[in-house]
C-alpha cells in the first residue's frame, strides 16, 4: 500500500478526567457497608454478604470490569490465600 489512509484519522479527544483507583479508606468503608447488607430472605443473608465480598474483591484485584466480572464463572477462578487468579 502506497499510501497510509490513517494518517487523516485524527485522535480522539478526551474529556474525562482519569479513573484512579480508590484509596484505602474509600475500600474500608465498601467492605465495611458488606456487612451492612439486608436481605428479607435471613436465611441467605451470610450468603449474600459473602458472595457480595467476593464480587467485590474480584473488581477491586483483578481489574476486570463490572461486565466480565458478572459474567466470569467459578471454575475459571483459582483462589489462593490473598490472591485470586483468571485462567483461561
Amino acid at each position: 500500500m502506497a499510501r497510509n489512509l490513517a494518517q487523516k484519522l485524527k485522535p480522539p479527544n478526551e474529556y474525562a478526567p482519569p479513573t484512579l483507583p480508590f484509596e484505602p479508606s474509600e475500600i474500608n468503608r465498601i467492605l465495611e457497608a458488606i456487612e451492612r447488607i439486608g436481605n428479607r430472605e435471613h436465611a441467605n443473608i451470610f450468603e449474600a454478604r459473602r458472595s457480595t465480598r467476593a464480587f467485590i474483591e474480584l473488581l477491586l484485584y483483578s481489574g476486570l470490569r463490572i461486565s466480565d466480572a458478572a459474567k466470569i464463572e467459578k471454575a475459571r477462578l483459582n483462589p489462593r490465600p490473598g490472591i485470586w487468579c483468571c485462567g483461561r
